[in-house]
């Protein structure tokens, strides 16, 4: 059997309950000057009443950890469109962005703290999404990189490069 990705001491911090230490360090990590999510509240209101909706709070954040369930009013998200220029015409001229809600947000804040530790180490050397000081400009360089060394090989083996448009996908 091959050696698990994860240890399981990772595994332990990983599953382990819910503080309301960790949640508390959530809500404060979390840019209070964000849009609000369809429930119109941002991350300024939970930091500005913490000692009001702390007891709440960490009730509804430990039963989702608890049950696994997420309330569908926790999970509605809005998508919109951020104009990138003055006066679009084309579909490129947008930027989507999704206006989740708070507690949506601090449940992903939470998941994603617990799991920084071990990603730099389970994810892939040649993945660029989601280690600090990687960017999907990398992945550009790699790509010129490889085309330029397709045009220098010689022989009979063939090579194949696919590009991709993500914005159509």
């Amino acid at each position: 059997m091959a050696n698990p990705v994860v240890t399981a001491e990772e595994n332990a911090e990983l599953i382990k309950p819910v503080t309301d230490e960790e949640i508390y360090t959530a809500v404060f990590q979390m840019d209070p000057h964000k849009a609000p999510g369809s429930d119109g509240f941002g991350a300024s209101f939970y930091q500005d009443h913490w000692v009001d909706l702390k007891d709440l709070l960490c009730v509804a954040v430990n039963d989702f950890f608890r049950s696994g369930r997420l309330h569908k009013a926790v999970n509605h998200t809005l998508i919109t469109l951020i104009l990138k220029v003055a006066n679009p015409e084309i579909t490129a001229h947008f930027r989507p962005i999704s206006l989740c809600t708070t507690l949506y947000k601090i449940l992903a804040k939470i998941l994603v703290n617990r799991m920084r530790p071990v990603l730099q180490r389970i994810i892939h050397p040649t993945q660029s999404a989601f280690i600090p000081y990687r960017t999907i400009h990398d992945n550009i360089l790699i790509a010129h990189e490889i085309v330029n060394k397709f045009k220098h090989f010689k022989g009979k083996k063939g090579y194949v490069a696919l590009k991709l448009d993500m914005e159509k996908a």
